[in-house]
């Protein structure tokens, strides 16, 4: 049987990933409910470092580190004035 990678090991330091670059795999955090969870330190295009669960970033939750949100919500305001 073949055996699992753990998130961690899926993980490459250098990578990228969506608008993040992996520069450290961090300790793993404890939840308030105990549960694990894998952290990386992440550089994002616009410039900002910041910590993110791995899983998060693996899963595409995670795409950059939070300055998309205004961009995308410009975007799609300007795509509903132009349909009205």
């Amino acid at each position: 049987m073949r055996k699992r990678k753990t998130i961690k090991e899926s993980f490459e330091v250098g990578k990228k990933y969506w608008n993040l670059t992996l520069l450290e795999i961090l300790e793993d955090r404890i939840s308030k409910k105990g549960r694990r969870n894998a952290m990386g330190l992440f550089l994002c295009d616009c410039g900002n470092i910041k910590e993110i669960r791995l899983a998060c970033v693996w899963q595409g939750r995670n795409k950059a580190c939070g300055c998309m949100r205004g961009r995308l919500d410009f975007i799609k305001e300007k795509q509903n004035e132009a349909q009205k």
